[in-house]
């Protein structure tokens, strides 16, 4: 048994194996042959199934036509039956069939008329209207005036006539009774009311009903009499209508659907040829099944050949790769001499480029990192050589003693001034009362007072309750700076820089703002993209313009994060507006007090 296994197996690779050796061109050449061989045996399976399935769809098609067409006569009858229900007491008829002088009905003549006139404007296919008494006088009619109707007597409910002709045309009419019903609800025939309607009526909705002319349909009325005929009726026709049967029948080649109509008591047949249209669809259907058992025939060979020259290799190839990861020396083996078999050839090709690619990747990596330790290296040496900052504090508090000592004022201001910020932004942590800032602020106005001999005003005002808010060092100062340089130092006169803070619940607004030369539309719209590339990549942008603000906005974002808001306005010629809102609580920014000391604590 083992054996036998074996064997059979060995039997499945080489097949498998001598099918993988196909190419593409040769499989589909392969498929022809195939397709060839099993067309004979195809033919007569699907002939058997295609004429039962198509039979039957046939027989269901012609029952939905029969259907419809009844459906639509006896939607039409119903529309006649409910437009006769508005007519049967109706009191302008009723009053006037009642009527018992001749000057009384002539009074009612107009009434009458327009009542006619609703009726037809209603119903277009009526081509005559007429009145009468109990005793079956027509009293008053409109439209053809050679239609003498029997006159309707006895009548209790609405009657469908058979086929009238008058003047070469084919009428029917409708026979309604007329009913007085007084206030006390007692009912009374008072007379009859009948419609000549146009055969048009039920015509126009059979003008497509038969599909071809081997169809026939007859409607005629209670007595077996025609009124409607369609197409070409069958001999044996005066024996379908004697039968009064709504059974279908199957007789000399024709199926006939045959149905009484409610209301009307009409009945209609439809023929439906069966053998010389059966025998064109079978033929035409025979065709299409067998395309379809062909094609599942070559699909299962065509499955076969992929299986064998595409997804086999494909599996060998994908526990290659898992085989690969454990041993990145290997290469997959090719069997195949076709397009996958060269597939497997690039695999390996792309292989031996990848192993050449990483040991460059690794290379050039160390020498990256050795870049970046020499760069680390200089800016070490760069921060050595720089000047103790305590050494700077301790020479400008010798400058101003010595001012003081040859009684030069000014230069002790100065001196004192400068000391106080750089002692502020020595000390301490990354941020301060809003109170501080204020006195940092007039400190700097005071040296920019005696740089330009009094050209600007910078006015700092604080609400109370925002005097303890915390706030980072370094913000508004820059920003202040950023307005006498950029925006004032070009004006002579009347130059002014407003500074502003305000609270408002949890949050403070600070403002800076200036009446200098302000920004162009693209100056402005520049600086906007910057501050957004910062928020999406959280890196500088590489200008040379603007770059004090977005470092401003930097440290900013390093201490609030999203709740930050930080908005620039600015007009050629009207200054520049800068508003910032943050939250007021000290808790969010003792949370960055780290990253505050490093950008400028």
């Amino acid at each position: 048994m083992k054996k036998g296994r074996l064997l059979l197996r060995s039997w499945a690779v080489k097949t498998l194996d001598f099918f993988g050796r196909f190419r593409l061109l040769t499989m589909y050449a392969g498929i022809i042959i195939l397709a060839a061989a099993l067309f004979g045996i195809s033919l007569t399976v699907s002939n058997r199934i295609a004429r039962d399935m198509i039979r039957a769809d046939y027989r269901e098609y012609n029952d939905t036509i029969f259907d419809q067409t009844e459906t639509e006569l006896n939607r039409q009858i119903e529309d006649l039956a409910q437009l006769s229900y508005t007519v049967m007491s109706n009191k302008t008829l009723v009053d006037f069939v009642e009527g018992s002088s001749f000057i009384g009905r002539t009074e009612q003549m107009d009434a009458v008329k327009a009542e006619f006139d609703r009726l037809i404007a209603i119903q277009q296919d009526i081509r005559a209207i007429s009145l009468y008494q109990l005793d079956g006088k027509m009293i008053a009619s409109t439209g053809i005036k050679s239609y003498m109707h029997d006159a309707p007597k006895a009548l209790d409910s609405i009657r469908f006539s058979g086929l009238i002709r008058v003047e070469g045309s084919d009428y029917f009419a409708v026979d309604i009774p007329l009913f007085n019903v007084d206030t006390s609800r007692n009912v009374r025939k008072a007379g009859a009311c009948s419609f000549l309607m146009s055969m048009d009526y039920l015509t126009k909705s059979l003008m497509e009903t038969l599909p071809g002319s081997e169809y026939f349909l007859l409607c005629a009325d209670a007595d077996g009499k025609p009124m409607i005929e369609r197409g070409a009726l069958p001999e044996t026709i005066s024996e379908l209508l004697q039968a009064h049967s709504d059974r279908n029948t199957e007789k000399e080649g024709q199926v006939v659907y045959q149905a009484t109509l409610e209301r009307s008591g009409w009945r209609i047949l439809f023929g439906v040829p069966s053998r010389e249209l059966f025998a064109n669809i079978n033929r035409l259907q025979r065709h299409y099944f067998i395309t379809y058992l062909i094609i599942g025939l070559l699909l299962l060979v065509l499955f076969v050949m992929i299986y064998a020259s595409v997804i086999r290799p494909i599996h060998r190839q994908i526990r290659f790769m898992n085989y690969y990861t454990r041993n990145r020396e290997s290469r997959i083996e090719v069997n195949e001499k076709n397009e996958m078999g060269e597939l497997a050839r690039n695999l390996n090709g792309m292989l031996d480029d990848i192993d050449q690619l990483t040991a460059q990747n690794m290379e050039a990596q160390n020498r990256l990192l050795e870049a970046e330790y020499r760069k680390k290296q200089s800016e070490l040496l760069a921060y050595r050589s720089q000047i103790n900052p305590h050494f700077l504090y301790n020479t400008l508090e010798c400058i101003r003693g010595m001012a003081l000592y040859h009684d030069v004022n000014e230069i002790a201001v100065m001196t004192e001034a400068l000391s106080r910020m750089f002692s502020y932004n020595l000390k301490g942590k990354g941020y301060a009362p809003v109170q501080e800032v204020k006195t940092m602020i007039e400190d700097y106005a005071s040296i920019i007072h005696y740089r330009f001999r009094n050209r600007f005003g910078i006015e700092v005002q604080i609400d109370a309750d925002a005097a303890d808010v915390p706030f980072p060092k370094m913000v508004v100062q820059p920003l202040v700076e950023n307005a006498i340089f950029h925006g004032l130092e070009t004006i002579e006169t009347g130059g002014k820089v407003r500074t502003e803070a305000h609270r408002n619940g949890g949050r403070m607004t600070v403002i800076v703002e200036d009446n200098g030369l302000g920004m162009t539309e693209e100056e402005l719209q520049s600086l906007k993209d910057g501050l957004t590339e910062f928020d999406r990549t959280n890196e500088l942008p590489d200008r040379s313009h603007g770059i004090g603000l977005l470092n401003v906005y930097r440290r900013l974002r390093l201490f609030y994060g999203d709740s930050l808001e930080f908005t620039v306005d600015s007009a050629a010629g009207k200054g520049t507006r800068i508003q910032i809102t943050v939250p007021c609580e000290i808790k969010d920014l003792m949370e960055k007090e780290n990253a505050s000391d490093y950008f400028g604590g």
